[in-house]
């Protein structure tokens, strides 16, 4: 899997700063709207996107979850072979921590993730 393409460095590690960036789909949430977009990266996009639910500020935290297990592992916690295979692990959310990829991740990492990954309630 490629890498997160919106996180950039400003010079090669330690010495640099972190810059998040493309923030071209970003919009201000007013408690109690009513937002519906299919929208996002494939590997990153909230179920509630997929089944157009309403989305709110969880569906950011779901992409933070994915972000996190990439950036752990360099693997997509939901990629299948193509996209209609990783919509559907997304939609059933097929989590999984294999050993191979998660035998020096901490037991905290693991549980961060899982707790950002949730399906919110349509």
């Amino acid at each position: 899997m490629e890498g997160p393409q919106n996180i950039l460095l400003t010079n090669p590690h330690p010495h640099g700063d972190v810059k998040l960036c493309d923030f071209g789909f970003a919009r201000l949430v007013n408690y109690g709207e009513d937002i519906r977009d299919i929208i996002g990266t494939p590997d990153y996009v909230a179920p509630e996107v997929l089944s157009y639910e309403p989305i709110g500020t969880y569906t950011d935290i779901w992409s933070v979850g994915v972000l996190v297990y990439v950036m752990l592992t360099g693997c997509s916690p939901f990629a299948g072979e193509d996209k209609q295979e990783t919509f559907l692990n997304i939609s059933q959310v097929n989590l999984d921590f294999p050993e191979d990829l998660f035998c020096d991740i901490s037991e905290n990492a693991i549980d961060f993730i899982s707790k950002c990954l949730v399906r919110q309630p349509g």
